[in-house]
């Protein structure tokens, strides 16, 4: 039986720009997202630059080879000096000055936004004087809030879950394990589900794991720079809300289903949109279906499981007194399998708690019993402790009360309130990327739609670049 769950955070250097055509009155800058590259926006970049299929080639020196480093120890300014400075070496940076833009994904915004307030505040020559965000964190990103409260343990139940059913299933399969020894099979097998995975996603925040190799960039200085009430962005906010730049804006926004957008949301992390075709990035289904198959082996394993108990026990059943010797590797592995299905059940739900899309207010209720009962009574108080009465024997009971409160859309990663949240973007330009997942965002269908207006002039004629 195979299954798998991947949290994948894949990241390489690479350079792509255009030729440069001196003709042409714009430059187009492309800034990457947390952990991205000059791939990310490969497809894109590529189409404005030489068309695609229902989509025309425009007249912009378009680069897309901007990079920066957003490991642990990288600052906000620290990214945003880096993109500054690339910026300003590309041909006709400054004299095109204003009249370039710049186009960027999820954290490249809030990057680029820096950069717009550094070269403000420096009174430097001005190198762009717009900038188009596609699913970036204006107002916060809730995920990192909750990165060390319910990411990392999500990701280390998720790992602990499911290999501690993968290794019973192996050391059930040697006779002498599953008999006398199997209370010590099964003692190694939590042991070491629980170290490897402390190991690669810590439940601690603290501990050193893979994650900090991989992922640095995740618990980096400049993504706690955009945590919901973070002071650097609300400093941002407020920069940008007085329109002290007086920049052009544009915020593209995407939005999922949140039924099954975990499953989707994976897709994307797993398999780089842009191997799809160029805008061609709409088969997260596929994510759903892995999901499904994923959940079904287990289903199918822990039914196998109850056929193999009831075979064993068949023989002991002719003779109830003896009991039915040896089940215990059996019913451990049932309630491993059991506990794994539930979590995967389950798992949509927690990553909407991650992201801040679903989310819950718990009340505490006193009620006071009273015993025998009298007029009025049981009589319900949130005083504590509940009023001695005379003649009645009285019992404290708490009942915790759980409401779910509506869930807020989201792409799956960043909450649609928090993407539109560009301060001084009109209405008009909050532009809504329908059907879309926080990746698929940088090659979806969607995307050529709604840049190809862009381009049109429809938002701003800032924007528009011939073909």
């Amino acid at each position: 039986m195979k299954n798998s769950i991947y949290f994948v955070i894949f990241f390489s250097i690479a350079g792509f720009s255009t030729n440069v055509n001196a003709q042409y009155t714009k430059n187009l800058y492309f800034v990457h997202g947390l952990g991205g590259n000059s791939f990310s926006f490969t497809d894109f970049a590529g189409a404005i630059s030489y068309g695609a299929p229902g989509y025309p080639s425009r007249k912009a020196n378009v680069f897309s080879d901007i990079i920066y480093s957003d490991g642990q120890q990288y600052s906000l300014q620290a990214c945003a000096d880096r993109v500054k400075e690339q910026i300003f070496t590309k041909p006709n940076a400054a004299s095109y000055g204003a009249n370039s833009f710049i186009i960027a994904h999820s954290q490249g915004g809030i990057v680029s936004r820096k950069v717009d307030q550094l070269i403000q505040n420096s009174g430097n020559t001005r190198t762009f004087g717009g900038i188009v965000t596609i699913g970036s964190s204006h107002g916060g990103a809730q995920i990192i809030n909750n990165r060390d409260s319910k990411l990392f343990p999500l990701a280390n139940s998720t790992c602990n879950k499911l290999l501690k059913v993968e290794i019973q299933g192996v050391l059930g399969q040697t006779p002498l394990l599953k008999g006398l020894l199997w209370p010590i099979a099964k003692r190694l097998s939590e042991n070491f589900s629980n170290s490897l995975c402390n190991f690669v996603v810590p439940n601690d925040a603290d501990r050193f794991s893979v994650v900090d190799i991989v992922a640095g960039h995740f618990k980096s200085e400049v993504a706690n720079s955009y945590m919901v009430g973070s002071s650097e962005l609300n400093a941002l906010n407020t920069f940008h809300q007085n329109n002290t730049s007086n920049i052009q804006k544009v915020a593209f926004y995407g939005v999922k289903d949140p039924s099954d957008v975990f499953w989707r949301v994976l897709h994307y992390f797993r398999n780089d949109p842009n191997s799809e075709s160029t805008f061609g990035a709409s088969n997260d289904s596929q994510g759903v279906t892995d999901g499904q198959n994923i959940l079904m082996d287990y289903q199918a394993a822990r039914q196998s499981e109850m056929n193999a108990l009831s075979s064993h026990c068949s023989w002991y059943n002719t003779f109830p007194f003896f009991g039915c010797v040896g089940r215990q590797p059996y019913l451990d592995r049932i309630a491993a399998l059991e506990d794994a299905i539930n979590f995967l059940q389950n798992i949509n739900s927690k990553w909407l708690e991650v992201i801040g899309s679903a989310t819950f207010t718990t009340t505490t209720t006193n009620t006071c019993y009273y015993t025998p009962i009298g007029e009025g009574y049981p009589y319900t108080s949130s005083a504590q402790p509940c009023p001695e009465i005379s003649g009645y024997t009285l019992t404290n009971t708490y009942t915790v009360t759980t409401t779910d409160n509506p869930i807020k859309p989201s792409d799956g990663v960043v909450l649609v309130e928090s993407q539109k949240a560009f301060p001084g973007v009109s209405l008009n330009n909050q532009v809504e990327l329908t059907n879309n997942s926080h990746m698929q965002e940088r090659n979806s269908p969607e995307l050529k739609t709604q840049s190809d207006l862009l381009f049109r002039g429809t938002f701003s004629q800032f924007f528009e670049i011939t073909y």
